[in-house]
């Protein structure tokens, strides 16, 4: 059973009911569950950052929530808490350091169905779903001991939490919830803050066109305690890297410079997001640019259409992104891949919105099967590749630490990507 909205016969929509999927949800909701369990149980081995934040999860009080943290670690302190919780009552083990984060990828699925589900009609919302669970890089933070992957599941509990809201109204039930949500969210996910800001404002501008008083009175209370909440949690992230400002130095690649000095700096980024995080880079020797090309169209298509017919919607899912470029343009927060993971399942909105647009157009069931080939590709073969092969296994180093090769950058839009010399490895991790 799905966690949706239902209707009831006045035709309202009921926040947070049970429906059983349809037949495609609910097989894609299996195979994305399979695909994460069997990443789970494969145990692969830690990787550097992963040791590097296993050893405070072992050695530190659970309830330590300050730092400085060993390693050049920072981490949301909830979610520090529970990892080391977790290895009080199950043991230093990688299963059972890996169980929140499979739990959070579990969920997510479950959530992105919901959401899928409220913003598009039928076969759009089921290619959301099918994106996402399919997405190599969905499977693979689901099972690593870093915060990524929850980032996902608290920032799409955000956005359904709001889709309730602006559905059925604040109702007292939705209040608590969404201030709930809230302030627990800001001590577990760094990125949960920009959703909070973007769900905040939506909510707001629309009770005060709408002239509901008390609603944004209620409004304005529940965000002033997301606020408090926040200062707590930043403050207490702050302790853990001390004085040392070496993580700034490593994440100086992904703060912009001045406009003035590269004005593509924004767009390489955005073009690369389509690689890496959301999967489209194509497998090598494709030229990513050219394997990544459907997905950009279709969300070009997805954008324009929300922004013109649902331009609420369309700050929700768009607000978020706008907000991580700000605070990366003030050097508070880094944008780059994993780092912006929360905003894979808006991109993947856009993208089924976009497919969806362009099928419906073309009115050929030919150019929806095109559609279908050109952004399922690369995700299913990682897919395979990983069930049968590598097992996600991370055996070099990329000095960025993404998984993908060096030469696979940002900087290889708007220039000549530096493709691999014989011999060099080739890997996608």
């Amino acid at each position: 059973m799905v966690l949706t909205g239902s209707r009831t016969p006045s035709g309202s929509v009921v926040p947070w009911s049970w429906t059983m999927p349809r037949p495609g949800a609910a097989a894609l909701l299996a195979i994305g569950a399979s695909l994460r369990i069997v990443a789970y149980l494969s145990n692969r081995g830690y990787w550097m950052a992963e040791m590097s934040l296993h050893a405070n999860i072992a050695h530190g009080p659970i309830f330590a929530l300050t730092g400085p943290l060993d390693h050049l670690q920072i981490v949301p302190p909830l979610f520090l808490v529970i990892e080391r919780a977790i290895l009080r009552i199950l043991g230093d083990h990688r299963y059972a350091l890996r169980l929140a984060p499979l739990l959070g990828g579990l969920a997510s699925l479950v959530l992105m169905d919901a959401v899928a589900r409220r913003l598009w009609p039928g076969r759009a919302a089921l290619m959301a779903l099918a994106l996402f669970a399919l997405s190599d890089e969905q499977v693979y933070y689901s099972t690593e001991l870093k915060p990524y992957g929850t980032d996902v599941t608290v920032a799409l509990a955000i956005l359904l939490t709001t889709l309730g809201v602006r559905s059925q109204g604040l109702t007292t039930r939705l209040a608590v919830a969404l201030l709930s949500i809230g302030a627990i969210a800001t001590w577990f996910s760094f990125t949960a803050i920009f959703m909070l800001a973007a769900s905040g404002v939506v909510l707001a501008v629309e009770a005060t066109v709408a002239r509901r008083w008390r609603s944004l009175a209620a409004l304005v209370a529940i965000g002033s305690t997301w606020l408090a909440s926040f200062a707590g949690s930043w403050i207490a992230t702050r302790t853990q890297i001390g004085p040392d400002r070496s993580l700034w130095t490593f994440w100086d690649f992904a703060f912009p410079p001045p406009f003035a000095m590269d004005p593509a700096w924004i767009p390489r980024r955005l073009l690369f997001f389509f690689i890496s995080p959301l999967d489209f880079g194509g497998p090598w020797p494709v030229d990513p640019r050219l394997a990544a090309l459907p997905a950009v169209a279709c969300g070009l298509a997805g954008l324009v259409w929300i922004v013109s017919r649902k331009p609420a919607s369309a700050a929700l899912l768009l607000l978020p992104g706008a907000l991580v470029i700000l605070a990366a343009t003030l050097r508070v927060y880094p944008f780059h891949g994993r780092l912006a993971m929360f905003l894979v399942p808006s991109f993947y909105m856009l993208i089924a919105a976009g497919a969806d647009l362009i099928w419906n157009r073309s009115g050929r069931r030919a150019v929806g099967v095109v559609l279908i080939g050109a952004l399922f590709l690369n995700s299913t073969l990682l897919d395979l590749h990983h069930l049968t092969w590598e097992k996600h296994d991370r055996f070099d180093l990329n000095p960025r630490g993404d998984r993908r090769p060096v030469w696979m950058s940002p900087d290889m839009f708007f220039s000549s990507p530096r493709y691999p010399h014989p011999g060099e490895t080739l890997s996608t991790k």
